[in-house]
């Protein structure tokens, strides 16, 4: 928001990212690959952030844990979820200690138009997190949506009940 992404500077070594996410994440994967074609991105509707994952939706937390047993987990982890659930201290202390160490681990914030302090709860979390903690950090979705010219929703579609995804804009 506020720039075009292809004026966003993406990382110099564009292997390096995995993006785990929702039905948000899943809308702007073309916009994503665009501007980090190489990211491997794992987004599907409905996603969980670290419970009741299922055979055919595994939780965000369940892919961290394969993506690492296979070899496969990148350098940057970005965790695009909580939209569809509360998050926990607990929750998040588990991704940091699957994502390890090692690698980076950037939580995003959520933000709903319709119900704006809904979410207020997972980012105080994920703002919690970075304390103690140098590999992880934050990509504010809500406020990015908050500080842009014009109106919130020029960025998130009101869908009647909630209003949480992206427009094309």
């Amino acid at each position: 928001l506020g720039c075009k992404l292809d004026r966003v500077k993406a990382p110099s070594d564009r292997i390096k990212v995995t993006i785990i996410g929702d039905s948000i994440t899943n809308g702007a994967k073309a916009a994503l690959l665009s501007v980090l074609p190489k990211a491997e991105i794992v987004a599907q509707d409905s996603k969980q952030f670290s419970s009741n994952g299922t055979a055919d939706n595994p939780s965000g937390l369940q892919i961290v844990e394969q993506l690492k047993v296979d070899g496969k987990l990148r350098q940057i982890v970005v965790f695009a979820l909580g939209t569809n659930s509360l998050v926990t201290k607990s929750d998040v202390d588990a991704v940091i200690r699957a994502v390890g160490p090692d690698r980076q681990v950037f939580f995003v914030t959520n933000y709903d138009t319709v119900k704006t302090n809904k979410y207020d709860s997972n980012n105080k979390v994920f703002a919690a997190a970075k304390a103690g903690n140098n590999n992880v950090g934050v990509v504010d979705w809500k406020n990015a949506v908050l500080s842009t010219s014009g109106s919130p929703s020029d960025y998130i579609k009101d869908e009647g009940v909630y209003a949480v995804h992206p427009t094309a804009e």
